[in-house]
């Protein structure tokens, strides 16, 4: 968590600002807490993505879509405020790293890990899938990992399997390297491209890398030869032979024989400091600018939204998005090479 400078808001609504978690394609996330004592992670909306027309409906949109979809894995969202100057909402904060900043960290997840990360990661997608919704942005740093599970998070990509009309004409919704080639390619998206970008997914959790499109051959070497197999069926380059997010729960299930401690014990170390350090901080014992003590910076109406580039955090969204409101389209890559190994 980095501090909060002169551009950063110090209350937002009914929230008192802490400190600032990171920045993605539409906006920063803080750290804020509410009189009550409750901590937030809080999605504060960049002053010209606000001022794009049918942004606030895309962003109401948004909204409403993750609060019908809480549970199951995901992040729920708390309160929000569309009608603001600075449209933003709150979620629950989670005190886990991503599974992409925890792999960077600590390698590959154990087998364990793994068959409960695929089996968490499925039920999510069948909740998601079963209320006619895609993803479209599945990725290791949308994935956090906790002591309940994995929690599937940045849903401000995801729309309607069957309402497009708010989407930029000619964008790519996504993240490249995480695509399905149909998604790259601008052709029609359904649940079966969450379900490609769930094998790339599980694929870099099991051994630090994203697969070359098409192939698994001899890029998961440690990997449980059944888990090898169910992302190479998730790699089909035909949507209609992926299976779908019901059939890997079942899969997967089968092979989820860890227990509640489920995690590796340095990715379990890291969230006991991060709630230790939470804790520390809403009993105001830690210095500096976090505290509600008399020595905080007063109120200040600053633009938040002044230049300045920050590194993405690894709590609420910490990698650009492509698509509606965002930077552009994303380029596609380069064609599939071929069929998957081991794809029928």
């Amino acid at each position: 968590m980095e501090e909060l400078d002169a551009q950063d808001p110090r209350r937002v609504g009914q929230y008192r600002v802490l400190g600032r978690l990171g920045e993605g394609g539409m906006g920063r996330v803080y750290l804020a807490r509410n009189a009550g004592g409750r901590s937030v992670a809080l999605k504060f909306i960049h002053t010209e993505m606000a001022a794009l027309p049918g942004f606030r409906d895309r962003f109401r949109r948004e909204v409403e879509v993750v609060r019908r979809i809480g549970g199951a894995g995901t992040v729920p969202v708390l309160d929000a405020d569309v009608d603001d100057r600075h449209p933003w909402y709150a979620a629950e904060y989670v005190p886990g790293p991503s599974l992409q900043e925890a792999v960077d960290a600590f390698g590959p997840l154990p087998p364990g890990a793994l068959w409960r990360l695929a089996a968490g990661l499925a039920r999510t997608l069948e909740h998601v899938h079963r209320h006619g919704l895609v993803h479209r942005d599945l990725k290791p740093s949308n994935v956090l990992l906790s002591a309940a599970g994995p929690r599937l998070i940045d849903f401000g990509v995801v729309h309607a399997a069957l309402d497009t009309a708010l989407t930029v004409s000619g964008a790519r919704i996504g993240t490249p390297v995480y695509m399905s080639p149909e998604q790259a390619y601008g052709e029609s998206v359904t649940p079966a491209s969450d379900i490609f970008s769930f094998g790339l997914t599980v694929a870099f959790a099991a051994s630090g890398q994203v697969p070359h499109r098409g192939t698994l051959a001899g890029q998961l070497p440690a990997a449980d030869p059944a888990l090898t197999m169910l992302v190479q069926h998730c790699l089909d380059p035909d949507p209609a032979r992926r299976p779908d997010a019901g059939q890997l729960v079942v899969q997967a299930s089968v092979h989820d024989t860890a227990g509640d401690a489920w995690l590796p014990s340095p990715v379990a170390s890291l969230i006991a400091r991060r709630s230790e350090e939470l804790l520390n901080l809403e009993a105001g014992r830690e210095g500096g600018p976090y505290t509600d003590r008399g020595d905080a910076p007063p109120r200040t109406e600053a633009d938040p939204d002044a230049q300045g580039t920050r590194t993405a955090g690894w709590a609420f969204h910490d990698a650009p998005t492509h698509g509606p409101g965002g930077s552009g389209p994303a380029p596609p890559p380069p064609p599939p090479p071929g069929p998957c190994v081991g794809a029928s």
